[in-house]
């Protein structure tokens, strides 16, 4: 609501980073002219600060674009690079940028979304799929395909990796579809 987004401003000019982050966020998602333009602004001075979710949000917005900003994939790339580079932030850049290097460069690409992938991004994964179903940018590969459709991060340190559905398993490579009960 305004009274929320007043509060978060007032923060914001004192130089909180968090809540420049904050009111950034909340400006984009409005999605008109002025509120895109002030949103960025609280953006980037928050990121300026290094906050690293603050870079991968203009990297976002610059890759999709909103209503009032076209994209610019030359803008998202820069944001995305710093936000890369940042431990908390690192799998999900990587993810938006593998989309970036798509279709242009897509050995790049399948790097990033791997990257991704074994930092839990459940969208990198299905790229990795996709990519090696196709063959686009790596080894075309319909078992590691399945596989990389099928595992998902389970946040455990006992066991980090699941797999939804184990109908491609076969130990003697034939190809099985053994479908699970919980379909």
């Amino acid at each position: 609501d305004d009274v929320a987004l007043r509060t978060l401003i007032v923060l914001a000019e004192g130089g909180n980073s968090l809540a420049q982050r904050a009111a950034g966020s909340t400006l984009l998602a409005r999605g008109d002219a002025q509120s895109d333009v002030e949103g960025r602004r609280w953006l980037a001075l928050a990121a300026a600060q290094g906050d690293a979710l603050a870079m991968l949000s203009l990297g976002r917005a610059r890759l999709v674009g909103t209503r009032a900003t076209p994209r610019d994939a030359a803008l998202a790339r820069e944001w995305l690079i710093q936000a890369h580079a940042q431990s908390l932030t690192r799998a999900q850049a990587a993810y938006y940028l593998g989309l970036l290097s798509l279709p242009q460069d897509a050995p790049q690409a399948v790097a990033y979304f791997r990257e991704a992938a074994e930092g839990g991004v459940a969208e990198a994964m299905y790229q990795l799929g996709n990519a090696h179903a196709s063959g686009e940018g790596t080894e075309s590969h319909q078992r590691a395909a399945m596989r990389w459709y099928e595992l998902h991060r389970t946040g455990s340190s006992a066991n980090p990796w699941s797999i939804y559905q184990q109908g491609t398993y076969s130990p003697d490579m034939n190809d099985r579809w053994m479908g699970s009960i919980a379909i």
